[in-house]
């Protein structure tokens, strides 16, 4: 049975997921920008008008792709296995490396809801519990700017929302120079991970490494992209605080 994220299922498919399928996917999912927000967290992106007006095409290409052989009862669908590899990895490889062992969000922003949503939103939030009404927020059209500005640096927040940052939908995420500074490139890599899925594993002495997973034309990949240090990570968030990823 597949119980979700981190089940043999899940976990057996990201080691092997096609590196064009995962591409594919990760271009509709939520998508992580390569920046973080002012306390070291990672700034993600879900667009659901983007999702909503391509998964159509997305779900015909499922039926045509490396893993569209009929599955056993109980087990996932295609469509099912490559969403929830994305999510993968995020709690795998990018929320350990930007943020140390976070793996949950932070909180999340909605932007552009119709306008009833947010008033809405303020009557709703009193029934649910403070902690998590206090992780959700959905500003006005006015008030967008001013909350993403409380948490985001100018720099990192995307030009659609009047920041400073060139975001374009499903491009691979332009590191922070933090993130950037942590790593010890491998060649073929400069400065930039390589498409597909990736983790973090341990070399015989120790070394953590970002290694590329998943697999191109049925052949399982062994590239090595870089050398991690942790310990070179500044962040000012504390030991004890909530953490995960801010989505917009």
């Amino acid at each position: 049975m597949c119980d979700g994220i981190n089940d043999d299922v899940t976990l057996l498919f990201y080691e092997n997921v096609d590196v064009v399928d995962y591409e594919e996917t990760r271009k509709l999912f939520m998508a992580w920008t390569g920046c973080r927000d002012k306390r070291g967290l990672t700034i993600c992106l879900f667009d659901m008008k983007y999702l909503t007006s391509n998964l159509g095409s997305f779900k015909k290409s499922c039926d045509f792709s490396s893993i569209a052989q009929p599955t056993p009862t109980g087990l996932p669908s295609a469509v099912t296995l490559r969403a929830v590899a994305v999510f993968e990895g995020m709690v795998r490889f990018v929320w350990p490396l930007c943020s140390r062992i976070r793996k949950r969000p932070n909180r999340v922003i909605v932007t552009g809801a119709p306008s009833y949503l947010p008033r809405l939103w303020i009557w709703a939030k009193d029934w649910i519990d403070p902690l998590t009404a206090s992780k959700l927020m959905m500003p006005t059209e006015d008030e967008v700017l001013p909350i993403l500005a409380t948490y985001i640096d100018a720099a990192n927040i995307p030009k659609k929302y009047e920041g400073e940052y060139g975001f374009e939908h499903g491009r691979q995420p332009d590191l922070d120079p933090a993130i950037d500074e942590i790593i010890d490139w491998l060649a073929p890599c400069s400065s930039s991970f390589p498409a597909g899925s990736m983790k973090l594993v341990f070399s015989s002495i120790g070394m953590r490494l970002a290694a590329a997973a998943g697999s191109i034309d049925g052949t399982q990949r062994t590239l090595l992209a870089g050398i991690v240090h942790p310990d070179r990570l500044v962040t000012t968030q504390s030991d004890d605080a909530a953490g995960g990823a801010n989505k917009m």
